[in-house]
């Protein structure tokens, strides 16, 4: 998919403005959003963004050397890579990763309300912090994450600090002081959840046979709504389950995340489609809800490792 320049000259004055607040709004062009980011003592940003774009959109972006990054999905979910590693991120995820200089690639749909608050700190800094409160085994987990990468969902004290990042005095001396406790907080309780919990105990869910039917049922919807995916919101309500037990029950069961097996198995059909089938690859692209045909070919390809028109020739 071709980057929109509009775009990319957007994100670099939001990353090369050095000021302690910046205040971004998004061209018509691009669509609807606004970008906050404070800057605090020792490099530490803070970045609430609020975005719709007008239509699908690649962002692409080579990471700093040398930061502990979290990220938290307030609104909307969206599939982000870096490297060999595919994400999902949905509503209520929070994402803690190392920086490594790598590209990394958000997709975003179009038209679509997404909202993250993502923080960036130097790595020594958050060394530092770490090193003074965690014991040799606390640190050496928590540096096995961050190099890894660690998602999982909100807890409710988390939101609560979340959104109290939102209301921020305006007094900037007071606002600077206010960020930095929220900060310390914020890593403090997080911290906690990566120290107590491991992934394995994380997504060790018992599951009621009620459960299974709902899980088997939302993955019946997906198969069928190929064209029109659901949201895991959606998905949630349509079989009467919670979210969290949808999301971790639905790894469990199939050993992929709701959104990953949908993308999946609309590239599937995609593939039966140009086997099967004389339509030619824009129309397949739009059966199956894609609006930008460079986006349908990057997704193929990423699954297929051939392009298309390359697969359709084989």
């Amino acid at each position: 998919m071709r980057q929109n320049s509009n775009l990319m000259n957007l994100y670099n004055t939001i990353l090369s403005l050095n000021r302690e607040h910046v205040k971004v709004s998004f061209p018509a062009e691009i669509g609807k959003g606004l970008v906050l980011q404070w800057r605090i003592k020792q490099g530490i940003t803070i970045t609430d963004w609020k975005m719709n774009y007008n239509r699908e959109t690649l962002v692409r972006e080579n990471s700093s050397l040398y930061f502990v990054n979290l990220y938290f999905c307030v609104k909307g979910e969206m599939c982000w890579e870096r490297e060999k590693d595919r994400n999902e991120i949905e509503e209520g995820d929070m994402y803690l990763y190392r920086s490594k200089g790598e590209l990394e690639v958000g997709y975003y749909e179009k038209e679509k309300n997404y909202e993250f608050i993502s923080i960036k700190m130097p790595e020594s800094i958050f060394m530092e912090i770490i090193m003074q409160y965690l014991d040799k085994r606390e640190f050496k987990n928590v540096i096995y994450h961050i190099n890894k990468g660690l998602k999982f969902s909100a807890n409710h004290h988390i939101n609560r600090i979340l959104y109290s990042l939102r209301e921020i005095p305006k007094n900037k001396g007071l606002a600077s002081m206010y960020l930095e406790g929220k900060l310390y907080e914020l890593i403090a309780v997080y911290l906690s959840n990566i120290i107590e919990k491991d992934r394995e105990c994380y997504y060790s869910i018992k599951l009621i046979s009620e459960d299974v039917d709902a899980i088997n049922k939302a993955k019946n919807i997906i198969d069928n709504n190929l064209t029109n995916l659901p949201t895991v919101n959606e998905l949630a309500k349509l079989v009467n389950i919670n979210t969290s037990k949808l999301s971790q029950g639905f790894r469990m069961i199939f050993g992929v995340p709701v959104y990953t097996y949908g993308i999946k198995q609309r590239l599937e059909y995609a593939a039966y489609l140009l086997d099967t089938t004389n339509k030619n690859i824009g129309e397949i692209a739009t059966l199956l809800g894609y609006t930008n045909m460079s986006h349908f070919s990057y997704a193929f390809k990423k699954q297929f490792g051939l392009l298309p028109k390359e697969y359709r020739k084989k």
